[in-house]
């Protein structure tokens, strides 16, 4: 039997799953038992995913299962490209939200088999910010992250709104077709039955008169 799709505690096992495999490899690092964990972590997120994604497609967990495997997933081949090419933390950790955007679209496609504002939005707005973070972190740019804020702040603010039209767009598109019809008021009151009515009228006029 499938589980319901909507428990709140999956949440909660994703991120206890989340804490334990960060906090032993942590753990190894801090006492010194194995120097590398830093550099191996991304295997333990890869595996995580993958347990995941078996919980979902084979027995049917819900889709909060399916957004914490794919952000292990993608978290885990993004750090892993980043050991591999040198790449320090402070470097990556931009990706790490592109992860997160990434893997809620894919989350919300899986439950509502469409794009929804509820998890659209959020998820662009982790990819775009991660994204241009990553510009400054990756050195892609001559403009440093403090003269930006500085003079392109108010650019958020166009992104915000761009966004929420985005999200209004998303919701104006997902009501149904009869949104501006208007239903048709109930009546107040017992209803009356006309027949029974209209005979007792009609045999109270054409009876014998006393």
């Amino acid at each position: 039997m499938k589980r319901p799709c909507s428990r709140s505690d999956d949440v909660l096992f994703v991120a206890a799953l989340a804490a334990v495999l960060l906090g032993i490899e942590l753990l190894l690092y801090t006492t010194g038992a194995y120097s590398g964990a830093l550099h191996v972590w991304p295997l333990s997120a890869l595996v995580a995913g993958g347990v995941l994604l078996y919980l979902v497609f084979v027995r049917g967990f819900s889709h909060y299962f399916f957004f914490g495997g794919i952000l292990f997933e993608l978290a885990g081949l993004i750090f892993i490209v980043g050991s591999l090419s040198g790449w320090s933390l402070r470097q990556a950790w931009p990706l790490g939200m592109v992860a997160a955007g990434l893997a809620g679209i894919a989350g919300g496609l899986f439950r509502w088999r469409r794009l929804r504002a509820l998890y659209a939005a959020p998820s662009l707005g982790f990819i775009v910010l991660g994204s241009m973070f990553a510009l400054f972190s990756f050195r892609a740019t001559d403009i440093s992250f403090g003269r930006f804020v500085a003079g392109w702040w108010p650019s958020l603010l166009i992104a915000g709104g761009i966004f929420l039209f985005g999200a209004y767009g998303f919701s104006s598109r997902s009501e149904s077709p009869g949104r501006g019809q208007r239903r048709p008021r109930a009546r107040k009151g017992p209803a009356k039955d006309s027949s029974a009515g209209g005979a007792s009228k009609t045999a109270g006029r054409d009876g014998p008169k006393g």
